[in-house]
Order: structure tokens, then C-alpha cells, then sequence
């Protein structure tokens, strides 16, 4: 019975060892370093998630429009730390609504249906010195829509060369001096279905072909071209990945054969859509 009981010990202490050097990075701890205020935000919205060390959270999401209204949901609860995974589980919504004229404020307790939407699971993943909490859920608050999750985002970021330099407007990240600064990846702590997102090195390619197409965005109708690149799946690339010619111009591939693929600008300015040639060159990582 007792030598059962060491093996069960020593397995779950292994388990917590693998965790710990992989995900969260070697004599850290966890809960002390994740607590703290993480934001995101941007034109016309915020959303501020605080973890107290009494393992409760305040989640604050606001958003504006340009003629003063706003409106927010404020969720109050508690949240538990395990390995290197954060849940959070609600127990009050707070809705407050400001117009020109009115204000108002309505406390319930919280339900989990469509109206009160929450992302509740993160892993906790350390970055230089940095601390993310990324999640596979899409956001879905009436401000702000992401049709990606967390990681695809953040790998994105990474690929560009921005995840240790942009402002806090596509996932949740708080800095932390007492980590160690490192701009190694550890890819080993990603979840695997990932890791394929994350670019070792740059990819760089060159427009051998371009046509003329049009593609909706929120019922818009956007001028643009269907550009063909040199670099396919054997390169690396995929689906989803983003290529630049410069820091707004985003190539978007939609199509991705063994040698060479296909991708469109997305939001970006008038001269890449329509003035993209043979020859330009584009990269997976950002220009200086």
C-alpha cells in the first residue's frame, strides 16, 4: 500500500516537474506570477481582467461608441491555478448601460447561456518577460469579434517578429520583471495541434502571378488581387498564415499547394490591393 501510495506521488510530482520547466519555466511560482492585471484593448473598448491573491477575479468589459454610449458587463468570481491551466468560474454579472441622458446598472447572478458569454479557460504561458494567458475560445462581446482563438493570434504575432512588442490588443499579457527575459520560444509548452503555426524561421516569397478579384467583408464588396506565391506547404506555409510587404500590408493565404499558394489582402491600404506586381517580395516577418 505505501509503495503505491510513493509511485502515485512520484508520478504526480514527474507530471508537475514536466509542467513546470515546459509551460511555466524552472523554480516559478505559478500562482504568485499569474497574479495581477491583465488588459486588452483598443479603439473604443477595454477589457481588464484582475486576479487577487485571495484567488478572486474582477473582469471588466466595456465598450463605446463615438456618440457616448457605453456599456459594460463587470464578472465577479473566483479562479483556481492547476499545472500551468487558470479556470475561471463566475458567480455575479454586473451590466451597466450610459447614454447622454440616462444611466443604469442591473446585478444577477451569473447563468451560463449565450447573454453572458465568458471565456473561462487559459493556459498560462511565459514569453520573455512576459506572462499570457491564452485561450482557445473565439471572442464573442458585442464590441469586439475575433474570429481566431488566442493561439492562432499569437502565433501570428510570433511569426512577424511582435509578440514581445505590441500593445495589448490581441490577447491578455502582463509584464513581469522577475522573470528572466528570453525570446526563445519554448514550442515544447504550445499545445501540439499548434505548434505547426509557429514559424521556426522567416519565410520569404515572391509574386509569380496576380488576378484581379473581389471578396466580401461584413457585406462590403473589396477590390483586390488573387496573389500567387512561390512558397508552398513544403515551405511551411499554410492556410491562415500572414505575409508582408510592409508593417499594413497583409497578405492573407487562402490556398496552399505543395510548391506554391494563393493569398488576398485583407484590410490594407488602396496601393497593396491594386498595385501589387510580379517580382514584389514578401515576408512572414515584418520589414524594418
Amino acid at each position: 500500500m505505501y509503495l503505491k501510495a510513493a509511485i502515485v506521488f512520484l508520478c504526480l510530482f514527474n507530471v508537475y516537474s514536466v509542467f513546470s520547466q515546459t509551460a511555466i519555466g524552472d523554480s516559478i511560482d505559478i500562482k504568485e506570477e499569474t497574479v495581477g492585471e491583465y488588459k486588452l484593448e483598443g479603439f473604443n473598448y477595454s477589457i481588464i481582467l484582475k486576479l487577487s491573491k485571495d484567488g478572486s477575479f474582477i473582469k471588466d468589459e466595456t465598450g463605446c461608441s463615438c456618440f457616448g454610449t457605453c456599456d459594460s458587463r463587470i464578472f465577479i468570481g473566483k479562479y483556481e491555478i492547476r499545472f500551468d491551466r487558470l479556470k475561471l468560474m463566475p458567480e455575479t454579472i454586473i451590466r451597466r448601460s450610459k447614454d447622454i441622458d440616462t444611466f443604469s446598472v442591473d446585478t444577477t447572478q451569473y447563468s451560463n447561456d449565450k447573454d453572458n458569454f465568458l471565456r473561462k479557460d487559459f493556459q498560462i504561458f511565459i514569453y520573455g518577460s512576459f506572462v499570457y494567458l491564452l485561450s482557445e475560445e473565439s471572442y464573442d462581446i458585442p464590441f469586439l469579434k475575433y474570429p481566431d482563438n488566442d493561439y492562432i493570434r499569437f502565433a501570428n504575432d510570433f511569426n512577424r517578429g511582435l509578440a514581445l512588442y505590441r500593445d495589448n490588443g490581441h490577447y491578455f499579457r502582463k509584464n513581469n520583471e522577475k522573470i528572466l527575459a528570453s525570446e526563445d520560444l519554448n514550442f515544447s509548452a504550445i499545445p501540439e495541434k499548434y505548434r505547426y503555426l509557429f514559424l521556426e524561421k522567416a519565410i520569404n516569397a515572391e509574386v509569380i502571378e496576380t488576378i484581379d478579384t473581389s471578396f466580401k467583408i461584413d457585406n462590403r464588396v473589396m477590390e483586390s488581387k488573387r496573389i500567387k506565391i512561390n512558397k508552398g506547404a513544403k515551405d511551411g506555409v499554410y492556410v491562415g498564415l500572414e505575409f508582408y510587404k510592409f508593417y499594413n500590408c497583409t497578405l492573407h493565404i487562402i490556398a496552399v499547394e505543395t510548391q506554391i499558394s494563393y493569398g488576398v489582402f485583407d484590410y490594407c491600404p488602396k496601393e497593396c490591393k491594386l498595385n501589387s506586381r510580379i517580382g514584389d517580395l514578401f515576408s512572414t516577418f515584418v520589414p524594418d
